[in-house]
C-alpha cells in the first residue's frame, strides 16, 4: 500500500496480482511472504491471551484460556472453512477477469457470513458453560473458562466478515493489506489485555473483550479498504456496464495493464465511502448460484476444519483428566506447534489461490510448476523451524509460566513439542498435495485425507494414552495422524482426480514425473508469453487442452 497527496487529497493506491503470468517461483515467494507475516502476527494475536494470562494471573489462568481453546477454534474452524470457499472462488471469477461476477461473489458472501456468524454467537453463549463441562474441565478453572468462552463468542461477526476480507484480499494477489491489518490489531489486543488487567483487574474474562473490542476495529477498516478496491476494480467492458447501472464515482479510476498488478487510486473521502454502500449497482448483492459456489467449496471445508476441532475437543477432554498442569502445559505446548504449523500451512493456502487462479486461466502446465516450486519454499521453512524449535522449546515454553511454580508445567510441554516436531516432515508434504487438491475444487480427496488424520489421531490418543499409562500417549497421536494423512493426500494428488475435475484431463504418475523434472531443468519460467500474445494467451491454452 502506497500513500500519495494529490490536490490536497491522500490517495491510496491498491495493488491486486494475476499470478498466471511472470515467473513462479518469484511469484509465489513475493505473494507468500506477506501471507506468512500475516499468519505470524495472526499466531501471536492467538498466543497473546495465553502469554498474559500465564503470567500476571498465574498458571490457572492459563488452564482456563488453554482449556476453552478448542472450542473457540470450532468456531473458527467455520469461519476458516467458509473464508477457503470465497477465496477459491473468488480467485478463479478474478483469473477469468470477469469482475462484476467478482463483487457479487464478495457481497454474497459478507451476507451470507455474517448470518451464520450470529448464528453461532447465540449457540455458543448458551452453551459455553454446558460444553466446558461435558469436556471435564477442572472445576477450580471452569468459572474463568466460561466468562472467557461466553463473551469470546459475541464477537465471531467480526472473525468471520475479517476472514473473508483477508482471503478476497489474497485472492486478488495483495497478501499485504491483510498483514498491516493484523499488525495493528495484535499491537492493539496486546494494549488492551494489559491495560485492562494491570488497571481495571477484569481478570479471564478481560482478555476476551481485548479480544472482540481489536477483531472489530480490523474488521470494519477491512471493510472499507476492500470496498475502495472493489468500487475501482474494472475492464474496459465492466466501466461500459456500470455506466448504465450506477453513478460514476468521483475521483477514481481502475484498469488492466495487460496481467500486471491493477493500480486503483482512491480518494478516502465520506462522499465515496457513502457512494460505495448506497448507490445504486449493475450485479447482484446477493445471487443464490455464487452463494452455491462458494458453499460448494465452503461447506467441505468447514465440515473439515470443524470436524478437526471437533476431534481436538476429545483430545482436550482425555487431557484435562490429568489434571491442571497437564492441561496447562498442553495448551502452551499446542499454541506453540500450532504457531509453527501455521506458518507451513500458509505456503498451502498461497499455493491454493495460485493453483485456482491458473485452473480460471486455463494453464494447468503452471500449476505443476507451482506445485514444484512450493515444495521447494516449505522444505526450507521447515528445515528451519524444526531444530529451532526443539532447541529453544525450554524457553518458549516458560514465557506462558510465572516463574518456579511452572516447571512442571514446562516439563510436561517440552516433553510434547521434543515427539511431535520432528513429524513435520511428514505434514508439510501434505500441505502441499492438500493444496492442489483444495485450490482445484477435488474436496473428496482433500476431505479424505483430513478425515484419516483426524480419526487415527483421536483413537491413537485414547489407545496409547491407555497402554502406555501417561499422557504422553496422547502426543504420539499427532505423528501417526500426520504420516497417514500425508500418503492418502499424495495418492490422490497423483492420480489425477483434481485435474480431471479442473480441465476434464486425467493425470498420471509419469505426467507428473516428467513436467517436475523439466521444472528442475530450469529454475525460471521463460516470461516471453507475457509480453506477446496477452490477447490470445487463454484462448491458446484452452485450445492446448482441448487437444489433449
Amino acid at each position: 500500500m502506497r500513500i500519495f497527496n494529490g490536490s490536497g487529497i491522500i490517495i491510496y493506491v491498491m495493488t491486486t496480482k494475476d499470478m498466471s503470468k511472470g515467473n513462479t517461483l518469484k511469484v509465489l515467494i513475493m505473494f507468500t511472504l506477506p501471507m506468512i507475516l500475516s499468519v505470524s502476527f495472526q499466531q501471536l494475536y492467538n498466543l497473546a491471551d495465553s502469554v498474559i494470562a500465564g503470567q500476571m494471573l498465574g498458571k490457572a489462568a492459563l488452564a482456563a484460556v488453554s482449556a476453552s481453546y478448542p472450542v473457540t477454534m470450532i468456531f473458527m474452524a467455520v469461519g476458516t472453512g467458509l473464508s477457503v470457499g470465497c477465496s477459491v472462488v473468488t480467485s478463479r471469477i478474478y483469473g477469468e477477469k470477469d469482475y462484476l461476477k467478482l463483487k457479487t461473489a464478495v457481497s454474497t458472501a459478507f451476507i451470507s457470513f455474517a448470518a451464520i456468524a450470529i448464528i453461532c454467537s447465540v449457540a455458543g453463549w448458551f452453551l459455553a458453560e454446558p460444553v466446558l463441562r461435558l469436556l471435564s474441565t477442572p472445576e477450580e478453572i471452569m468459572k474463568d473458562s466460561t466468562q472467557y468462552l461466553a463473551v469470546y463468542v459475541l464477537g465471531l461477526v467480526f472473525v468471520f466478515l475479517y476472514n473473508s476480507c483477508s482471503a478476497t484480499f489474497q485472492a486478488l494477489g495483495n497478501s499485504n493489506i491483510p498483514l498491516f491489518f493484523l499488525i495493528f490489531s495484535t499491537i492493539f489486543n496486546i494494549a488492551l489485555d494489559i491495560i485492562f488487567l494491570y488497571y481495571f483487574k477484569m481478570g479471564v474474562w478481560g482478555l476476551s473483550v481485548a479480544t472482540v473490542i481489536a477483531q472489530g476495529l480490523a474488521c470494519v477498516l477491512s471493510v472499507i479498504v476492500l470496498a475502495y478496491i472493489l468500487t475501482n476494480l474494472k475492464t474496459d467492458k465492466d466501466a461500459s456496464q456500470e455506466q448504465n447501472g450506477a453513478e460514476k464515482d468521483c475521483g477514481s479510476e481502475a484498469q488492466h495493464n495487460g496481467g500486471k498488478s491493477f493500480k486503483s487510486k482512491v480518494s478516502l473521502t465520506a462522499r465515496s465511502l457513502i457512494s460505495y454502500f448506497f448507490a445504486r449497482k449493475p450485479y447482484a448483492r446477493f445471487k443464490t448460484s455464487v452463494f452455491k459456489e462458494i458453499m460448494i467449496i465452503g461447506v467441505p471445508s468447514v465440515v473439515q476444519t470443524s470436524t478437526v476441532s471437533i476431534g481436538q475437543l476429545f483430545v482436550q477432554n482425555l487431557v484435562n483428566t490429568y489434571g491442571t498442569d497437564v492441561v496447562a502445559g498442553y495448551g502452551a505446548a499446542i499454541k506453540i506447534q500450532t504457531f509453527c504449523i501455521q506458518l507451513l500451512v500458509t505456503v498451502g493456502n498461497a499455493l491454493s489461490i495460485f493453483v485456482s487462479q491458473n485452473i480460471g486461466a486455463a494453464k494447468p502446465e503452471r500449476i505443476k510448476k507451482g506445485v514444484f516450486a512450493g515444495l521447494g519454499m516449505i522444505c526450507v521453512l521447515t528445515v528451519v523451524i524444526v531444530p529451532l524449535i526443539m532447541i529453544f522449546a525450554s524457553p518458549l515454553l516458560s514465557v506462558f509460566t510465572d516463574g518456579d511454580s511452572g516447571a512442571a508445567v514446562i516439563e510436561i510441554g517440552r516433553s510434547m513439542i521434543m515427539l511431535v516436531t520432528p513429524f513435520y516432515l511428514f505434514a508439510m508434504v501434505k500441505f502441499i498435495t492438500d493444496a492442489v487438491l483444495k485450490g482445484s475444487g477435488a474436496m473428496l480427496g482433500f476431505i479424505s485425507a483430513t478425515m484419516a488424520d483426524l480419526i487415527l489421531r483421536v483413537g491413537f490418543a485414547y489407545v496409547f494414552s491407555y497402554l502406555m499409562n501417561s499422557y504422553v500417549g496422547i502426543w504420539w497421536s499427532w505423528p501417526l495422524g500426520w504420516v497417514v494423512g500425508a500418503v492418502v493426500s499424495v495418492l490422490f494428488y497423483f492420480f489425477g482426480h483434481w485435474k480431471k475435475r479442473a480441465f476434464g484431463v486425467k493425470a498420471s504418475v509419469s505426467d507428473f514425473a516428467s513436467s517436475t523434472a523439466a521444472a528442475c531443468e530450469s529454475t525460471e519460467i521463460n516470461e516471453n508469453f507475457v509480453s506477446s500474445n496477452n490477447d490470445g494467451a487463454n484462448k491458446s491454452d484452452k485450445e492446448n487442452i482441448a487437444e489433449k
